[in-house]
């Protein structure tokens, strides 16, 4: 069921949620900043004066970006599962959510396999792969981007500290983002899903 299943093109303060077959989507607009360069910069070898074949080959692996060892810095360990830990982190400043294959002779198998999950859906509420590590590497992660590392409690109760209005467009957002997930997670057909081993 909809968040709000008649309405349409609703703006609340610094949001606009748009209904779209049920599912509420946030829009928002990023831009790039000037002089901002994208994660191929780290590629660049000064000492042969350009890009070498061998770290271009290993810049992506199956179209997703290999994140080097040494641009990964883990903060907080923040949960974990069968064979894995999830971790807060940053890349280059920016925050992401890592998940960590614990060592051992199927961490890669696992890795592969959540990527392939990860390529099944598109999705507002579920985070997109950032990068993932190089088959070399010591131990096997994969980085989501646009992770937020507060919980939706805190903003939450600063917002009702301090403004009423922003408090019920948090408000808004937090029930129309897990609605939107609820939605998407239920038009898809999970049998289909789980018989192709994908969940």
């Amino acid at each position: 069921m909809a968040f709000i299943s008649n309405a349409s093109g609703i703006t609340l303060g610094e949001g606009t949620f748009n209904n779209v077959h049920g599912n509420l989507v946030n829009i928002f607009q990023v831009r790039r900043r000037r002089g901002e360069h994208g994660d191929s910069s780290d590629l660049y070898d000064l000492e042969h004066g350009g890009f070498t074949r061998e770290r271009r080959r290993e810049a992506e692996i199956d179209g997703i970006k290999v994140i080097r060892d040494k641009h990964l810095n883990l903060a907080v360990e923040i949960g974990g599962g069968p064979g894995y830990l999830l971790h807060a982190g940053e890349i280059k400043g920016r925050a992401v959510i890592v998940k960590v294959f614990n060592a051992g002779p199927t961490a890669r198998d696992h890795l592969e396999a959540t990527v392939l999950r990860s390529r099944g859906f598109l999705h507002p509420n579920v985070l997109r792969i950032r990068g993932r590590s190089s088959p070399t590497s010591s131990y096997h992660f994969i980085a989501y981007e646009n992770a937020f590392w507060k919980a939706a409690e805190g903003p939450l109760a600063a917002a009702l500290k301090d403004d009423l209005e922003r408090s019920i467009v948090l408000g808004f957002k937090l029930v129309a983002g897990l609605s939107s997930g609820i939605n998407y997670l239920d038009a898809q057909d999970l049998t289909t899903i789980r018989s192709r081993g994908m969940v």
